[in-house]
């Protein structure tokens, strides 16, 4: 009878296993192993096969996993699996794995794709790991798709540590269509990491308290999107709200290309401008003179709302902020040059930063202009077919020390009235925006600069 019973269980579990294996489309020919609580998935692993797919009924693993061989591990119930404060609950070391459909969660990383290529992370839930949620260290050619990752946190001893997902020297990857909240530090950090993509991912409230006591030029790795020394990174059509001090924060990268992303705080939170930055690029400077320049930079079609700063160029060179829409800020676009210094080569640089074809409206301050040391040319700065209209104090000025006779290149922007912008002296019939010294702005357009549909909307 014990003997019937058992039999009973195993084809009962196989069938399950059958038609857990038809829900997630996998073929006939797939050879599939089926764990059931209280069994072991790690033990499954090391049965299967190369190719097969080990499914896992709904139910909590505490095990730590490791995944040495291709195959697909999939749970379409999120089965937990608790990594009991170990290194990982999941930690994947073999090349063309899949990982579908779970919890993961009790680790110090939830999944570690560690020196690998062609693994696919998708359609988990990956929340409570201290360090990082993800971890793709030294690997290339993997993908991140549909996970919803968040409140990974370093707990009570550090609170304000732990990312959702984290690149360290990892290369050639794509991470999309994610939902990245509330993570401790940041949602997504790239260090030293290149020619990644980062695309349609939304990320909410990540990095909390971190914009409290920031100032600009404070060199802090903490927000939504974070890149840290990482060069030719590819970050489109992202929505990020309320994520502090930075939405996006470019530090000591170059070539990034960002484009039609939108930085925002959240819907009627408190205190808006805790949001520093909606997107930051910081290079060589006062605060770290040893680390590389920020170059070469575009940030084009995105849209930053509600921050204290909208786009921050801060210690950089030959960078490109083009169609952005920025409205609502403190300041919409800061250039801060205090430190900076010529490329190592010793060549000087052509354009020092590009602000060009934006819409800059209903901020505090249109375009805020620094040069805390005179060691950038200001003509290097060029400001050229904007927009800059309705903002509240002046469309552009100097908001620190202004070397003397220093004169910015403002020339040939729409300053919201065909009379040009209002200067006390000289332009003292202007309608426009108020302009301050310092600032070359004639001629000026008399007409707005043609606008896309989504330019005009934004006016």
């Amino acid at each position: 009878m014990r003997f019937i019973e058992g039999s009973m269980q195993k084809i009962l579990c196989c069938v399950a296993s059958l038609s857990l294996a038809a829900a997630l489309g996998l073929g006939q020919g797939v050879s599939v192993i089926g764990v059931a609580p209280g069994e072991s998935i790690q033990a499954a692993i090391n049965a299967a096969p190369e190719g097969s797919t080990v499914l896992v009924r709904s139910g909590r693993y505490e095990e730590s996993l490791l995944v040495w061989k291709s195959l697909t591990l999939a749970s379409d119930e999120e089965a937990v699996i608790h990594g009991g404060g170990e290194e990982a609950a999941v930690t994947i070391r073999a090349d063309g794995v899949t990982l579908r459909g779970f919890q993961i969660q009790g680790a110090r990383v939830g999944v570690l794709v560690d020196g690998v290529t062609g693994v696919l992370v998708e359609t988990n839930t990956i929340s409570a790991n201290t360090m990082a949620g993800v971890y793709l260290r030294g690997c290339s050619g993997n993908r991140l798709y549909f996970n919803h990752v968040y409140k990974n946190a370093g707990g009570d001893s550090l609170p304000s540590s732990g990312y959702g997902i984290w690149l360290d020297s990892a290369h050639d990857n794509r991470i999309g269509e994610n939902h990245i909240a509330a993570n401790g530090r940041a949602g997504v950090c790239l260090e030293e990491s290149h020619r990644n993509n980062l695309s349609r991912n939304t990320l909410w409230g990540n990095a909390p308290g971190w914009g409290d006591n920031v100032d600009v030029g404070c060199l802090v790795a903490a927000g939504g999107i974070v890149l840290i020394r990482s060069d030719e990174n590819v970050l489109e059509d992202n929505a990020l709200a309320g994520n502090t001090p930075y939405g996006i924060e470019l530090l000591w990268s170059s070539s990034n290309h960002l484009t039609r992303n939108r930085v925002e705080p959240i819907s009627g939170e408190a205190n808006p401008m805790e949001l520093l930055a909606g997107i930051a690029i910081q290079g060589r400077g006062d605060y770290c003179p040893k680390g590389p320049h920020a170059t070469n930079n575009t940030v084009v079609g995105n849209v930053a709302a509600g921050c204290e700063i909208g786009i921050l160029l801060l210690n950089t060179w030959g960078n490109l902020a083009e169609a952005n829409t920025v409205v609502g800020n403190g300041i919409g676009v800061f250039l801060g040059c205090w430190f900076a210094v010529p490329p190592e080569d010793g060549s000087e640089p052509v354009v020092a930063s590009r602000v060009v074809s934006n819409v800059i409206t209903e901020n505090r301050l249109g375009i805020g202009i620094m040069d805390g040391e005179g060691l950038v040319v200001p003509k290097l700065i060029q400001i050229e077919r904007n927009v800059i209209a309705r903002n509240w104090e002046a469309g552009l000025g100097w908001t620190g020390w202004r070397p003397e006779q220093a004169m910015v290149d403002a020339r040939r922007n729409w300053w919201g009235d065909a009379s040009g912008p209002y200067h006390p002296e000289l332009n003292p019939q202007g309608k426009g925006d108020p302009i301050s010294d310092g600032a070359e702005f004639s001629p000026w357009l008399d007409t707005p600069p043609h606008l896309t549909l989504a330019e005009r909307l934004a006016m």
